[in-house]
């Protein structure tokens, strides 16, 4: 429904409004009316500005949880082409069409609860705020939520400011010790024991949302916070990365993934598998999905980016221990492309295991060495599980230390290539992951350009 003034509405006298405002039982958000008029409750400009800025011309908004419908007429005003409210009480619903109708607008309002609703549309910018507490299950709502943001999405947390510190019964001390940490508060939840946190179940801390937005998810590129004057509470706005043509070289490990990928980069791929891929690929950022996940590309920090590569080992679900393509983050890139590209290495099975046999080797023969940020981690570690004492002693057992750790990591990575070797060569254990992989591609991603290809023969496959 457009947001524009509604051509159709009553002629709303100084008188209708006296009344309405003395007949209903409003709050919470002060809503500017003709003559002067008010609905009682908390002016948020400074949320609007951080949410919508001063023009939203042709922009579709979602705010969930809109109560009277303060922060849709705000869209309205400001130019947005389509607005939508969503409240689970069909009471605020009622008022907020009057209210809209007073103010001569026509956001669309509909009684709904975001964690009944399995299938919505899309918007530009979607509005979560003060929701995330009165929810049975916030996660999974929040994960509705970054599916259908298309640019922005802006939730506001209760956690442990001094409104809801009190509210909980949170002791200075307790609050002192949580205070940047990312934690989720569970509360008593029962009426007879407290009847406000029989409604208002988990409480967030800032960092609790920030890290689920920032870790979690792999669609945002950049992640902040503001202090919020309304209760002492946060607002996070997470801003979503759009990527105009995504390409993943997939494939199993050791099936050539770098050395393709080095081809490409060089202009050295053969000219019918050329003509398959996007212009300009070989100038695109490469990312692999370890890297991604870890969050080390500087590249994908930008919110638009014309075109990305993303290395993809397709056994990922196994040897993760995600056990699904639909739980890793990197996939997530996925939802970000206008434009999906997958190309698939499949070499055949003596020459996977040849491969693997050779990394195995220059695993064997690789000097040990270790990163100062590991070396850091690691040491780290021992301090705690040892105490201070290790301090003191941390130079004379340096090398040692490095050396002991970096060798359980390289004889790790040895068992697997062995058990990779072992199943490679089972009966239809590498098609199964291949079926797998296609099937998932093709369910999230039906209109990608699905490309199958032999590196070791060079020769695209059927």
């Amino acid at each position: 429904m457009n947001a524009t003034p509604s051509s159709q509405r009553m002629e709303w006298t100084e008188g209708a409004i006296d009344q309405f405002l003395c007949t209903e039982e409003l709050g919470y958000q002060a809503i500017d009316l003709p003559f002067g008029r008010r609905t009682p409750g908390a002016s948020r400009l400074d949320l609007c500005d951080i949410a919508f800025g001063q023009d939203l011309a042709g922009k579709s908004v979602l705010d969930v949880g809109c109560y009277l419908g303060y922060f849709s007429l705000i869209a309205c005003e400001r130019g947005a082409g389509h607005v939508r409210g969503l409240d689970i009480d069909p009471e605020r619903i009622r008022q907020a069409k009057i209210i809209a109708d007073i103010k001569g607008y026509a956001p669309e309002y509909l009684q709904a609860d975001i964690e009944r609703i399995s299938d919505a549309d899309p918007f530009d910018i979607v509005l979560c705020l003060n929701v995330l507490h009165h929810l049975a299950d916030p996660i999974g709502s929040l994960r509705k939520l970054v599916q259908i943001t298309r640019h922005s999405l802006i939730v506001e947390v209760a956690g442990f400011g001094g409104h809801d510190a009190r509210k909980l019964n949170i002791t200075p001390a307790v609050g002192w010790a949580l205070k940047g940490r990312p934690v989720i508060y569970v509360s008593e939840g029962h009426a007879v024991t407290n009847e406000i946190t029989a409604k208002q179940k988990y409480f967030f801390s800032p960092e609790a949302v920030t890290q689920i937005l920032t870790n979690h998810f792999g669609v945002f590129c950049e992640v902040q916070t503001y202090r919020s004057a309304f209760k002492d509470r946060t607002i996070i706005k997470a801003t979503r990365r759009r990527i105009r043509h995504l390409l993943i070289v997939a494939g199993p490990t050791s099936s050539g993934k770098s050395t393709f990928l080095d081809h490409l980069s060089a202009g050295g791929l053969p000219d019918n598998v050329t003509a398959l891929l996007p212009k300009g690929v070989e100038r695109w950022p490469q990312v692999t999905a370890n890297r991604l996940v870890r969050r080390d590309e500087l590249a994908l920090e930008e919110p638009v980016l014309d075109g990305l590569v993303l290395h993809y080992d397709i056994l990922r679900p196994k040897t993760t221990g995600l056990g699904a393509y639909r739980g890793d983050q990197a996939l997530d890139l996925i939802t970000c492309a206008e434009s999906l590209t997958v190309i698939t290495l499949r070499p055949s099975k003596d020459r996977l295991i040849k491969q693997l046999v050779q990394a195995e080797i220059l695993e064997r023969e690789k000097p040990a060495k270790m990163s100062r940020r590991s070396l850091a981690h690691a040491m780290g570690r021992r301090v705690l599980e040892r105490g201070p004492a290790l301090v003191g002693a941390a130079l004379s057992i340096l090398p040692g230390f490095r050396g002991r750790h970096e060798a359980g990591k390289a004889a790790s990575r040895l068992m697997q290539a062995r058990r990779l070797s072992r199943d490679y060569g089972a009966p239809r254990w590498l098609d199964r992951w291949y079926d797998r992989w296609s099937g998932y591609v093709n369910a999230v991603a039906p209109s990608a350009n699905i490309i199958n290809y032999d590196p070791c023969n060079r020769a695209l496959l059927d």
